[in-house]
């Protein structure tokens, strides 16, 4: 059997591997369900925060962890996409009891309803107002831009939630 028909018999075109764009989502997913897997050991230095979300009026839900001042985020809105994104944030200024916060990140976008996934960069501003010792109230905004595939769900998300120090 020559080289030129495993192609055709395994039925995926020109390419033993399938499509490229398969390949790419499955193993950016596995890499970065390890990485949080991994960040998760590291955790107990730090802090994770739980946060309720709407975007285009969708509700869902996001988790974050903040490692040696790198932030580490997954994000779910309800039949639209899952999130991915590795960022920084820097104080700005604080206002009584409030802390201001501005930063960017990195995003790794699989969008449900379509199977499409891509990247994109956020930028975004929260304010955090302790509660208790360890206890932080966290509510934030953040503005998304992604590449073509994904820009449908370009622009804002809402964010309130509950950070809590270790």
């Amino acid at each position: 059997m020559a080289a030129s028909q495993i192609p055709n018999l395994l039925g995926q075109g020109s390419s033993p591997w399938g499509d490229a764009n398969f390949l790419t989502g499955y193993f950016m997913k596995k890499l970065i369900s390890i990485a949080l897997i991994s960040f998760a050991g590291v955790v107990n230095a730090g802090e994770v925060t739980t946060s309720y979300l709407t975007d285009s009026g969708r509700d869902g839900y996001a988790f974050s962890t903040n490692v040696k001042g790198i932030t580490l985020e997954t994000t779910h809105v309800d039949r639209l996409y899952n999130r991915f994104s590795v960022g920084k944030s820097f104080d700005v200024a604080k206002m009584g009891p409030v802390q201001l916060a501005a930063g960017g990140a990195v995003v790794y976008q699989n969008t449900l309803a379509k199977n499409d996934s891509g990247y994109g960069l956020s930028a975004q501003a929260t304010a955090t107002a302790a509660v208790s010792k360890n206890v932080d109230l966290v509510a934030g905004l953040q503005k998304f831009w992604g590449q073509d595939r994904i820009n449908a769900q370009d622009g804002n998300t809402a964010t309130i939630g509950l950070k809590v120090k270790f």
